[in-house]
């Protein structure tokens, strides 16, 4: 399967937002994924390399990330036509969690190299509260250990406004013109742009 993914932002009713699994070759709605885990909004998307996870990022107390695996119903509907058709609502528990902080993450960009992976958060320039940019790495498959990047004092940006992964270093674009590479969680260079 070829998927994408949408989060809700405006969630209606009592079951918390949810995210709607897409066919992208023919805009097929394939089912909804209900997240109860998260109090309010989704705000980032992603999908592991395999695309057998997928990771979802909410605005709720916790700014939670959590890892879905077996987000599909069992047969996905194929050649849906009636817009009144009912949709498979899948409810799982993600097989992982963890909370990102006290700054809502807008963006999530992910990275696999030879022994795992990992995803970038960051703020996107969205909050006033402060900067955030953390990397979350997937160990042994369903645990999540986050830790949060360090900026160079001299140069720290107000928020990252975009990252990118290069050869297993981490690319963040601060909203100061600078250009950040990690190393790990330490900006190994910096250059204005």
């Amino acid at each position: 399967w070829k998927l994408c993914a949408s989060g809700q932002m405006d969630p209606k009713g009592g079951q918390g937002p949810f995210i709607c699994l897409w066919r992208p070759a023919d805009c097929i709605l394939l089912t909804v994924l209900v997240c109860p885990l998260h109090e309010d909004q989704i705000t980032s998307l992603c999908f592991s390399p395999d695309g057998n996870q997928l990771f979802s990022l909410a605005r709720d107390s916790a700014n939670t990330l959590a890892m879905w695996e077996s987000f599909l119903p069992g047969k996905a509907p194929c050649g849906i036509t009636s817009a009144g058709m009912e949709l498979p609502h899948v409810y799982r528990t993600p097989v992982a969690k963890v909370a990102t902080g006290k700054v809502a993450g807008f963006g999530m960009v992910g990275s696999k190299d030879a022994a795992n992976f990992q995803v970038a958060i960051f703020d996107a320039g969205k909050t006033d509260i402060g900067l955030l940019l953390k990397f979350v790495h997937v160990v042994d498959g369903s645990e999540l250990l986050g830790r949060s990047a360090i900026f160079p004092p001299s140069s720290a940006p107000r928020h990252v406004l975009s990252c990118a992964w290069m050869d297993g270093e981490c690319l963040a674009c601060g909203d100061n013109g600078y250009l950040y590479m990690f190393q790990g969680t330490s900006a190994s260079c910096s250059q204005r742009i």
